[in-house]
């Protein structure tokens, strides 16, 4: 399943801890990497692909990944 989600500042959109399935795709908007307190990334370049280590390597996510302000994510909810 492929869709199109709207999230608004400070949505979890992938959270520490959780094994993925496929991967999502930053469409507008902006992104930050979070380990506990700290921010250890933004990400604001429309096309970035995340989320898809967790299931490459069959670990869970190490870091959670919210919205910075109102993002849309393409969520590609395919098995790799």
């Amino acid at each position: 399943m492929i869709r199109s989600v709207q999230h608004s500042d400070g949505e979890v959109i992938l959270p520490e801890g959780q094994l993925g399935t496929g991967f999502c795709v930053l469409e507008s908007g902006a992104i930050e990497v979070v380990k506990g307190d700290n921010v250890l990334q933004t990400i604001e370049n429309a096309g970035t692909v995340f989320g898809e280590l967790s299931e490459i390597l069959g670990e869970k996510r190490p870091v959670t990944i919210r919205a910075k302000g109102d993002c849309v994510i393409r969520h590609v909810e395919e098995n790799l």
